[in-house]
């Protein structure tokens, strides 16, 4: 089994790369100050803005079914985790050195939807990873009792292993909102953006060397085509089950955007914000010379 071996490097390969997509929340919450207060961006063109950046998420059945059909160098998941991280790093060290008088609003969301692309990809591969090792068959014995006890610890070992990767997962938001309260006080977004994208670069090479072969992986074909795992996902979506369920996560996405989201409160020259969870507050003076008050809740990636 996977877990069970010791040089097998699965679990840092997933424990890390789960930990730092639950610490994206770090450099998003500064990505709402920076264009707040750096390019002067209105609420409702930030709240357009946050959700359009996501739509590469929405493309996660399409990366799968790729990722599925074709083999990069014999391998199907560790080098689309290298690729997807370093789209991520690449988008947020633009973003982050890019002089201020290069930047745009354009230029900026162009930069996060290929970062977002690259995240879902991540996600999209490492999600394969953690179900193509609870689809591990356990080593056959001759003895009932042997093997049914054998069964039992595979289906242990793979449900230890989902509950570890959404522990770090969870770890790396609640990390991520915590040191993102308290370095935007002091710390320009922009270092904040270069100090993530160097956590990038470190997966990205920690990513790079590990073999699939390394992973004992179930054996899977190769020859399977785009259209084959395209018919694939039509069959699936078939189900009662999965198309309800699929249809529910959409729209829940879709009506309720503020779910993960942040508040921003102007209240007479003075800016509080609220993070969900947190409760952490940050008041500074503004020059503004009227007393207006202006409530917009933005979208936080997590």
């Amino acid at each position: 089994m996977v877990s069970s071996s010791t040089t097998n490097p699965l679990n840092s390969l997933l424990g890390f790369g789960y930990w730092v997509q639950g610490f994206r929340c770090f450099p998003w919450m500064a990505v709402n100050f920076y264009l707040k207060d750096g390019l002067n961006v209105n609420p409702s063109t930030l709240q357009l803005l946050q959700n359009s950046v996501n739509l590469p998420m929405v493309g996660k059945p399409i990366y799968g079914i790729v990722s599925d059909a074709v083999y990069i160098r014999g391998q199907h998941r560790v080098p689309y985790i290298a690729i997807g991280v370093f789209l991520q790093a690449f988008s947020w060290l633009a973003i982050g050195l890019l002089p201020s008088s290069s930047i745009s609003i354009i230029i900026i969301t162009l930069f996060l939807l290929l970062g977002n692309f690259g995240a879902s990809i991540v996600e999209v591969a490492n999600d394969a990873l953690v179900a193509e090792t609870g689809e591990q068959k356990p080593e056959a014995a001759n003895d009932a009792l042997v093997a049914e006890v054998g069964k039992q610890k595979h289906v242990s070992s793979a449900r230890a292993l989902q509950s570890f990767v959404s522990v770090a997962a969870s770890a790396g938001g609640v990390l991520g909102n915590l040191i993102g309260g308290i370095t935007i006080a002091r710390f320009s977004p922009r270092i904040i953006f270069l100090a993530f994208s160097f956590l990038l670069v470190i997966q990205f090479f920690i990513t790079v060397p590990i073999s699939e072969k390394s992973l004992n992986l179930p054996k899977s074909s190769s020859s399977n085509s785009i259209l084959k795992q395209l018919s694939l996902l039509l069959t699936a979506l078939k189900k009662p089950e999965i198309a309800y369920s699929m249809i529910w996560l959409a729209t829940s996405y879709a009506v309720i955007p503020v779910l993960t989201g942040s508040m921003f409160v102007d209240i007479g020259g003075y800016h509080k914000i609220v993070i969900y969870g947190i409760h952490r507050y940050r008041q500074f003076h503004s020059q503004s010379e009227s007393d207006s008050f202006d409530c917009s809740k933005d979208f936080i990636q997590n």
